[in-house]
């Protein structure tokens, strides 16, 4: 690998920056040494400890996210945020349609940086784990979502991010992590 920071099988800086023990993880590895900042405090470096703060239950660092946000600001995640805030906006023209969520703890801004740092081609991979967080948030946050094929119609949406995405030119591979 090559990295200093990589320290009994721990990225000594991700380590640092959560505040808790973060794995070493090759692909993650392999971004952060491609970075323009390599082996030292990135987007990939803070979305590590970002991934470990959340799997912890740790209060998320806004730092880290900010590090993150500056790094990866577009990317499919962005696109499917675009999309959902629309649909959530039209909606929102009827009373009673949709309910409020408290963003700070829906896991909505986490998931759109995770997605950005993974790129088209891990998003991809992870298709049905994405679906899967938005539609738990989706039954939360609309009414009539018991009645409606939700999963068919966040896979239209995820689709239409990806899509939007590779038009923008975001995908790559050397963005995955994780």
């Amino acid at each position: 690998m090559g990295c200093q920071h990589a320290v009994n099988g721990y990225c000594g800086i991700s380590t640092a920056l959560a505040g808790l023990p973060v794995l070493i993880d090759d692909k993650a590895c392999a971004v952060c040494m491609s970075n323009k900042s390599p082996m030292t405090l990135n987007s990939v470096t803070c979305s590590r400890a970002i991934s470990a703060q959340r799997k912890s239950g740790k209060l998320i660092d806004t730092g880290l996210i900010a590090c993150v946000q500056e790094g990866i600001a577009d990317g499919p995640g962005t696109e499917l945020k675009l999309i959902l805030d629309k649909k959530i906006k039209a909606l929102s023209v009827i009373p009673g349609l949709v309910r409020p969520i408290d963003e700070k703890t829906c896991g909505c801004d986490a998931l759109r940086v995770d997605m950005n740092t993974w790129g088209v081609d891990g998003c991809i991979e992870r298709k049905e784990f994405i679906i899967d967080k938005v539609l738990a948030n989706s039954h939360k946050m609309f009414s009539f979502a018991a009645c409606l094929p939700m999963r068919q119609i966040i896979s239209r949406l995820f689709d239409k991010a990806i899509k939007n995405a590779r038009r923008k030119s975001v995908s790559n591979k050397s963005r995955n992590s994780k």
